[in-house]
């Protein structure tokens, strides 16, 4: 979804209202949709983005799924990674996992791992003030010239485990339909990501974040979307992982083909107030006769 102009924000208990506004000083942008928030308190925003034709979009890749930690540890240690938990993980099963939540990252350091928590969507640590739009994806093919992104690629590589993700296919009358994407062997996945460490103030406690890196889609991923996370293949994990190692951007490739398999699920997961394991469920269209687009 390359046409993503600005964003906003949603929260899980917010109210809002709709307002559409001109913006003579964008370039070929005469209208957008503008979320006027109302919230009784504070609450934990989600970012969507919005599309020039003024509907709300969601990012590619901007939900996914986790729900195998122990799996994932179990294949660091196959795979001879040595880390550290930089602190106790309070981990929990998410079936919809939305930006700017805390996710589970390993970061790479000059050959050293870190297992942890990173906010999703990366702060650049030279900002001077939080960013409004934070990314949560990165296209491969530009990371190198991106000021947000080159200085991360040199230094700061990570890794995103997931057990699957969603993707909406544009159907007729102007729907979407949501797609669960996972690993037609039934592991867990690692999505490519860059991380950084940012702190409002020289006394402010430093935030780590990151961003998952897209590249083109493989065959099955072209019948959904044209992009698709980078997925990288366990016997890559530490060639990615120590970011000065030569070539390492020639791991930021689609995944082969055959690798994934897919199907149609509920358009619940376009809330991320539906969290639960059956957001994953098969979908059947008897049981979504009337059911609204919500939230997109």
């Amino acid at each position: 979804m390359d046409n993503v102009h600005t964003a906003c924000f949603t929260s899980q208990e917010t109210r809002y209202s709709h307002k559409i506004v001109n913006l003579k000083h964008l370039h070929n942008l005469s209208r957008i949709l503008v979320l006027r928030v109302h919230a009784e308190s504070l609450y934990d925003f989600r970012k969507f983005f919005i599309t020039s034709n003024g509907k709300p979009c969601f990012s590619m890749c901007g939900r996914f799924v986790f729900f195998e930690l122990k799996d994932f540890i179990r294949q660091l240690h196959q795979y001879e990674l040595p880390f550290v938990e930089e602190q106790e993980i309070d981990f929990s099963a998410n079936y919809n996992i939305a930006p700017d939540t805390d996710i589970v990252v390993l970061l790479g350091d000059q050959s050293k791992y870190t297992l942890t928590l990173a906010h999703w969507g990366v702060i650049p640590h030279w900002a001077k003030a939080l960013p409004k739009v934070r990314p949560i994806n990165a296209r491969s093919e530009t990371l190198a010239i991106k000021p947000y992104f080159r200085h991360m690629l040199h230094r700061s590589h990570c890794i995103i485990p997931a057990s699957g993700f969603y993707e909406w296919k544009q159907t007729a009358q102007s729907k979407k339909q949501p797609y669960y994407i996972h690993r037609a062997d039934g592991k867990p996945m690692a999505f490519a990501g860059l991380w950084d460490t940012w702190k409002a103030d020289a006394s402010a406690a430093p935030v780590v974040s990151c961003t998952i890196i897209t590249t083109d889609a493989n065959r099955e991923m072209k019948f959904v979307h044209d992009r698709m996370p980078v997925i990288l293949e366990p016997e890559h994990w530490k060639d990615w992982l120590d970011a000065g190692i030569p070539g390492a951007g020639e791991l930021l490739l689609p995944a082969k083909d055959g690798a994934l398999d897919l199907y149609p699920v509920s358009t619940k997961v376009n809330n991320p107030k539906n969290s639960q394991h059956d957001c994953i469920d098969p979908f059947v269209e008897s049981n979504e006769i009337g059911e609204l687009f919500e939230d997109r």
